[in-house]
This record gives structure tokens, sequence and C-alpha cells, in this order.
């Protein structure tokens, strides 16, 4: 099974619009889930719908101990990265960079890889 942390625009076309289905609900993958991402779905969860449909992706993550996050450790790998970025003339203020910086640094021994819409 490939293991693999979903990107929020993924997540919220499938709480908002049911996009990207199988990719979302679909076999074959084990689906792990950030505070960090739960909070950018928050945002993004417009519809009623929507926010229960997170509630019940919070609720299945945490019940099957797949909620991960980033460690001390790996925050401050992401903001060498970004400081590197920024060095280099690039814009990095954007929240989204930032988180996504975040959850690309973030590594297990199992490993993960992330899906970007």
């Amino acid at each position: 099974m490939t293991k693999l942390i979903l990107d929020t625009n993924v997540y919220i076309g499938w709480l908002n619009h049911r996009l990207h289905e199988p990719l979302v609900t679909g076999p074959g993958f084990v689906r792990y889930l950030s505070p960090v991402l739960q909070m950018e779905l928050r945002v993004g969860a417009i519809t009623r719908r929507a926010r229960e449909r997170l509630d019940q992706l919070v609720r299945a993550h945490a019940t099957s101990g797949r909620l991960v996050a980033p460690s001390p450790a790996q925050f401050d790998e992401a903001g060498l990265a970004l400081r590197a970025l920024r060095l280099t003339g690039r814009e990095i203020r954007r929240a989204s960079l930032v988180n996504d910086v975040a959850h690309c640094r973030h590594r297990s021994p199992a490993g993960r890889d992330r899906m970007h819409q």
C-alpha cells in the first residue's frame, strides 16, 4: 500500500464538489492527515456538508492513528528551506507555501508521498 498525505487542494475539491473521489476514498492508499492540513481544510470547507465530511475525515484519521505532525526539528528544517528560498528572491509569505514546505519536510521511517492537484 502506498502511504501518502494528500494536498489541501485535493481535499477541498472533494469536500466541496466530490472531486478526486478515487484518490480520497478509493483503495490502494493509506492516507495520513496532519493538523496543519486539518487547519487549512477548516478554512476551505465552505458548505455545511463539507464541514460534516471534514469532521468525519478527522475522526477516521484520529481513530486509526493516522494523524501525523512534523516534529520541532522538521519545522526547523522547513524554516531553513524557506529562508533559502527567500535568499534566492522568492516570495515565501504565502501561508500555503509555508505549510507545503512543512509537510514536504515531514518524513518518517515508513515514508510518505504527497499528492498535489
